[in-house]
């Protein structure tokens, strides 16, 4: 069993979970899924998100087909095919009725106005919770309030703070067979260094507690609000956990990232950052970080350890003084259709900061003396059809 609900997309989403590019210069749309536990209503117990960006605000109908296999198996579980319309960005919700399970999910996209697939994989198992005494739906992180309705605006993927102030998140609980359970939500901030996926990499931050009364309901809905401009950029996990005195029940966790407005430059175009590496990088590892394959979550963590590979603990600290002295190059340094911190005055200003400058002119030509008195190095460039080239 299963439905499909679009709910258009009211602000801007966070990406992360699935990042695919339709090619050329007509479209740059951006597809990404993901599936959660859902206490059921309408007879489902599970909702796969499929969220489409679109470029622009156009009316556009895609064919979808999406396959669920049991872990492991080869054999379709279930395959359904389906037409979506969508104008500008959409998420598409589709509700299904699943035994308790691992599944493996894909899904393929065809766009007939480009007469182009696009394929999505989930990268891990989904797994369906087992009926019990006490049932957790999955966390949901949400850009909006949190309303006591059915349908609420999800974000897909493993989200950054893209000029957010403020993030929901909230989880249902379903224990009709308790008088009071005890309920402890903590916000924790990754500590550089210690390996991630579980809460020793962790420190805490914030703890809320409270005390829920489910006897006889059907789910409680609890929820909470992050103020992110409290927070300094970093990776953040939440994580809920539910006890009956003393035992704890059960327990759910999601993460997100907060990141400051250069940080967000930086990962809005990470090819373009990683090009920028060229004055930190051999020529073999640059390449090597511009080849890594899979989706942006992929490329993205890939491209800090390589930060914290150079810097430990103080990678974030680094990352953020080199691609603000790049910006400043790129802005102060162009040249044609040269980026600023491709240039020579661009690469030597980037490798070693502000220098002590000074013109010559002879003989018609215009020279630049730049000096750095701290490591007794000078460079001279002459001017050449509105661009300066270093001679020595």
């Amino acid at each position: 069993m299963f439905f499909c609900v679009s709910i258009k997309r009211l602000q801007p989403l966070l990406w992360g979970m699935i990042l695919l590019w339709g090619g050329g210069a007509e479209l740059h749309a951006q597809w990404q899924m993901d599936m959660k536990n859902r206490l059921g209503t309408g007879g489902t117990n599970a909702q796969l998100l499929l969220a489409y960006e679109a470029p622009t605000e156009a009316w556009r109908q895609f064919e979808v087909k999406v396959n669920l296999r049991r872990e492991g198996e080869v054999q379709v579980f279930i395959s359904k095919e389906m037409i979506l319309e969508a104008y500008g960005s959409e998420v598409f919700i589709i509700g299904y009725q699943l035994p308790a399970g691992a599944y493996d999910i894909d899904a393929s996209i065809y766009d007939p106005d480009l007469d182009r697939y696009y394929t999505l994989e989930r990268s891990e198992p989904f797994y369906l919770n087992r009926r019990r005494e006490i049932l957790l739906s999955d966390i949901f992180l949400s850009a909006q309030a949190i309303p006591d309705t059915a349908f609420r605006w999800p974000l897909v993927g493993p989200p950054s703070s893209h000029g957010l102030e403020t993030l929901y998140y909230y989880q249902e609980i379903y224990a009709p067979e308790y008088d009071q359970l005890s309920l402890r939500a903590v916000l924790y901030q990754e500590k550089t260094g210690k390996t991630q996926g579980s809460t020793a990499a962790y420190v805490s931050l914030q703890q809320r507690n409270l005390v829920l009364y489910p006897r006889g309901r059907q789910r409680v809905i609890f929820g909470d609000t992050l103020h992110l401009g409290q927070l300094e950029p970093g990776q953040y996990m939440v994580q809920i956990l539910v006890y009956d005195d003393d035992y704890r029940l059960g327990d759910e966790q999601i993460r997100f990232e907060v990141k400051s407005d250069i940080q967000t430059r930086i990962y809005a175009d990470l090819e373009t950052s990683i090009k920028m590496m060229k004055y930190l990088l051999q020529p073999e590892a640059l390449i090597r970080l511009l080849d890594v394959s899979g989706d942006e979550t992929v490329q993205a963590e890939e491209f800090r350890n390589t930060w914290r590979s150079l810097y430990r603990d103080r990678y974030q600290e680094e990352m953020e003084a080199y691609y603000r002295k790049v910006y400043e190059a790129a802005e102060r340094f162009p040249e044609g259709d040269i980026p600023g911190w491709d240039t020579d005055r661009g690469s030597v200003f980037v490798q070693y900061g502000e220098p002590r400058e000074k013109v010559i002119e002879r003989g018609g030509k215009t020279w630049l003396r730049w000096t750095y008195a701290r490591w007794s190095l000078s460079f001279l460039f002459e001017q050449r059809n509105q661009g300066y080239f270093l001679v020595e």
